[in-house]
């Protein structure tokens, strides 16, 4: 039984153009984080699925993934997370040569 997609109805995979544009971010940066897989500080890619040869990303996936970000209202929110940790005295902060403790 093959499913029938309404004129309408967007597709339920994706191409890596496609993608690509529906996430905001380029071709290049999903092979690339497909390539890398999870390392510490980079954005890890969005999962993808293989058929055959062509990879293709499931739209319900890629809104998972996007909405596992925090939101921020400005970038000054990240910054002020980062530092909580060491708000007592930053001379205890590794980043200015102290030992936490």
């Amino acid at each position: 039984m093959q499913r029938q997609q309404s004129v309408n109805e967007p597709a339920r995979a994706l191409s890596e153009r496609e993608a690509g544009q529906y996430i905001g971010m380029s071709r290049s940066f999903l092979a690339q984080s497909r390539m890398d897989g999870h390392r510490g500080s980079r954005t890890s890619a969005p999962p993808f699925i293989k058929i055959g040869r062509s990879v293709r990303y499931l739209r319900e996936d890629l809104d998972l993934w996007l909405d596992s970000f925090n939101k921020l209202e400005h970038l000054e929110q990240n910054h002020n997370r980062l530092l909580e940790p060491y708000q007592e005295s930053p001379r205890d902060s590794p980043l200015m040569g102290g030992m936490p403790g």
